[in-house]
């Protein structure tokens, strides 16, 4: 991978779209950009986000998809939002975004701008649809839902084929409980995150060295048997 782009030669979506198996080999660093605009079908469920700056739901133009069920805890300066750019799109025509917004949680933390509402715009066109979400400020009292111009719609505008989403209030056990690659072998790291959640203690870091630094995991191997999988589709036997 040689670029930040969200599509294209170099960038990390070609190397994950790419035919049979493959080592994606990282030559740059920094933040990808994969909910890109005019994007589909794109479904944000059941995530734990905490004490992120810029690392929450962000929806670029003419994106339609879900964000069902997330736990946002001490968002920085925006929690969900949605973005389109018009000098992005050059002489296309511009797409208006759809979403369908259901049964998130997010509570303020000490990084967290005051009266940030759980979802925001920069008053592009766009459709959305909001149930069931609950936003608190640090104190536990609820907070506005959300801030810029969008256009309401009474029902989902897409919603993926046999997606139930949980109710609200559940929401922050659950994610709890099962976020992560392997809720039931969490690391130090993973174990620290959740408790500073569960404390509502979380705090952006300036440096790696406020929270322990970066790990040093012990190097593993295993050697590849291919005849252990089938290689076009890269699943074991």
């Amino acid at each position: 991978m040689t670029n930040l782009r969200a599509s294209g030669p170099g960038s990390l979506r070609k190397a994950l779209e790419a035919d049979g198996p493959r080592i994606v080999v990282f030559e740059v660093g920094g933040v990808i950009d994969l909910i890109h605009d005019n994007a589909t079908d794109i479904a944000v469920i059941a995530n734990l986000y905490a004490t992120n700056g810029q690392r929450n739901p962000y929806f670029k133009g003419g994106v339609r998809g879900v964000v069902v069920n997330n736990l946002i805890d001490n968002p920085g300066s925006a929690a969900i939002h949605y973005g389109l750019q018009l000098g992005e799109w050059g002489l296309h025509p511009w797409v208006a975004g759809q979403i369908a917004i259901v049964g998130n949680v997010m509570n303020h933390g000490p990084d967290t701008r005051t009266g940030l509402a759980l979802f925001s715009t920069n008053g592009a066109a766009c459709e959305v649809f909001l149930d069931d979400n609950l936003a608190f400020d640090r104190t536990g009292n609820p907070v506005r839902l959300t801030s810029g111009a969008y256009t309401a719609k009474d029902s989902p505008p897409t919603w993926p084929p046999g997606l139930r989403a949980i109710p609200g209030s559940q929401v922050k056990e659950y994610v709890l409980a099962n976020a992560g690659a392997r809720p039931w072998d969490r690391d130090a790291v993973d174990c620290r995150i959740i408790r500073q959640v569960r404390d509502g203690a979380g705090k952006i870091p300036d440096s790696e060295q406020e929270v322990g630094g970066y790990p040093n995991p012990p190097e593993t191997r295993r050697v590849f048997d291919a005849s252990h999988w089938d290689l076009s589709t890269m699943t074991s036997r």
